[in-house]
């Protein structure tokens, strides 16, 4: 009977502590969290600019196209759209037929 009184007493002052410790921390946490959030915010914001400015520097770097050059390369470009449309209106049409007669 002895040693169950005190193991109750023992263990009512365990949370006891436990309970002080508890209503502590949350403070802690809460200005924990706080700094965090400032951290994060201050590093996103030198993260952004960081790169920002180095692509600034890559589109420094870059060579861009003369007027002739773009004029040449979307010419390039559209004559083999018309071509693969054509191709493929072509293929698209024999195989309708084929179907069609298959069908009936």
């Amino acid at each position: 009977m002895a040693d169950q009184n005190s193991k109750s007493v023992t263990s009512t002052d365990d949370n006891t502590k436990v309970k002080k410790r508890n209503q502590q921390m949350p403070e802690k946490r809460d200005s924990d969290i706080k700094t965090k959030k400032q951290a994060e915010k201050t590093n996103i914001i030198k993260v952004t600019s960081q790169f920002l400015k180095d692509a600034k520097t890559e589109f420094k770097k870059v060579k861009w196209p003369t007027r002739k050059e773009l004029i040449a390369s979307t010419t390039i470009v559209i004559i083999l759209v018309i071509i693969a449309a054509l191709y493929l209106s072509l293929v698209d049409f024999g195989l309708m037929s084929v179907i069609n007669k298959i069908v009936g």
